[in-house]
């Protein structure tokens, strides 16, 4: 019943939305971040950019770090996505970063604010601090915007809880990184949905598994250059 439940807010959704927003002003990549992003082969991309072999994975590693850029990757099971992204827009407090092949996240302090280009979008959203996830404990509450057919904003809540989820050591491109996992349950009444974090041993948000459209796939958000 839950399930059908859970199906259904994900149906519901999907027939409201249009599209998304952003306040960020659109820009190029950086050159040398495109550069490197085009001159990976298809078998490079294929199966999976978190499924480089330990060689090939930091060789793509040692190219973006000399690149002198910060870079995520961003993968999308559902649409079967995986891009490269870097910073393309700023507005205050929020960075949108953008891949070579369109797609797009706005992120407040490594926190999932909007999506552009994964089909149904996040238009903004609101939510704990980073400080708050960190802790690993207590309540908090999240609301999730999305754009009707009239372009009007309709707001999804959720009544969330931290826990801490103990220690994990995650690879990212290559590189081993020790971390602190957190997990924020998130409920309404038709339906669940969990966002994961791993904060490393300098506090950064390292890795994380965040919604964009309610009753689909969250996103893998992994920070490969600082």
């Amino acid at each position: 019943m839950k399930t059908q439940r859970f199906l259904a807010f994900g149906l519901s959704v999907l027939l409201l939305l249009t599209g998304c927003g952003s306040d960020t002003e659109s820009a190029d990549l950086q050159a040398p971040i495109k550069a490197i992003v085009k001159g990976l082969t298809p078998s490079a991309l294929r199966p999976s950019l978190t499924g480089l072999n330990p060689t090939a994975a930091l060789a793509l590693r040692a190219e973006l770090e000399a690149a002198g850029k910060p870079v995520y990757l961003v993968v999308n099971p559902g649409k079967r996505y995986q891009g490269l992204m870097t910073p393309i827009g700023q507005n205050r407090d929020v960075t949108t970063w953008g891949s070579a092949t369109g797609e797009q996240i706005s992120l407040r302090d490594s926190l999932l604010v909007a999506s552009g280009g994964f089909g149904p979008d996040l238009m903004s959203s609101t939510g704990p601090d980073l400080a708050k996830l960190r802790s690993g404990q207590g309540q908090t509450a999240r609301s999730y915007y999305y754009l009707d057919g009239g372009d009007q904003r309709k707001a999804f809540d959720f009544t969330c809880t931290l826990a801490g989820a103990g220690t994990e050591t995650i690879t990212v491109l290559g590189k081993a990184h020790a971390t602190r996992k957190v997990t924020e349950s998130c409920t309404h009444p038709l339906g669940n949905f969990q966002n994961v974090y791993w904060f490393d041993n300098r506090l950064i948000l390292r890795q994380s598994r965040q919604v964009i459209t309610l009753g689909m796939e969250s996103l893998l958000i992994q920070r490969i250059v600082d």
